[in-house]
């Protein structure tokens, strides 16, 4: 018997109602049904999601793809801010200042971030977006005045060629 065989009757042997009940991922569990339209109700019954698999045909509400759209137009305005940031980063670590590197990465995904969306989230449900930029604008400050005395005391100093 080959390997893939004996995983084929090893699949094969598990009893339906354990693998009904299987579940890997969080939230709603959709399967095996040729439509679903997932609405903004559906999203607010359960909080940790939808997950459809084997579905035929999966659409989105309306209201709910405009809710992404504003989420994405926020979001992805930071990208070259972040990626500016991301490339300091790893000159820090280059020249060994790794815990200006820590520092950076701490600003941008925590210390900003978390209060910054507490905060927006007292506006209104779409303003929380804005956190992301906020951070980002923010760590990539703090980082350039980090590279302003990297350049100063590892950069400058050395002999020109």
């Amino acid at each position: 018997m080959t390997v893939a065989a004996a995983l084929e009757d090893a699949f094969y042997d598990i009893p339906d109602t354990e693998y009904s009940e299987l579940r890997v991922l969080k939230g709603a569990l959709m399967n095996d049904k040729p439509m679903v339209r997932i609405t903004l109700e559906m999203l607010g019954l359960d909080p940790e999601g939808i997950s459809c698999t084997d579905c035929a045909l999966v659409t989105l509400d309306k209201a709910l793809t405009a809710e992404g759209c504003v989420a994405l137009r926020i979001i992805c305005s930071h990208f070259l801010i972040a990626a500016a940031g991301i490339t300091l980063s790893t000159v820090f670590q280059a020249v060994g200042r790794g815990t200006y590197s820590l520092i950076m990465s701490l600003c941008r995904q925590l210390i900003v971030l978390l209060p910054a969306t507490w905060a927006l989230s007292l506006i209104g449900p779409n303003a929380i977006w804005w956190a992301f930029p906020i951070a980002e604008i923010v760590s990539l400050t703090i980082c350039l005045l980090l590279y302003r005395k990297c350049d100063r005391e590892l950069i400058a100093p050395l002999p020109e060629e």
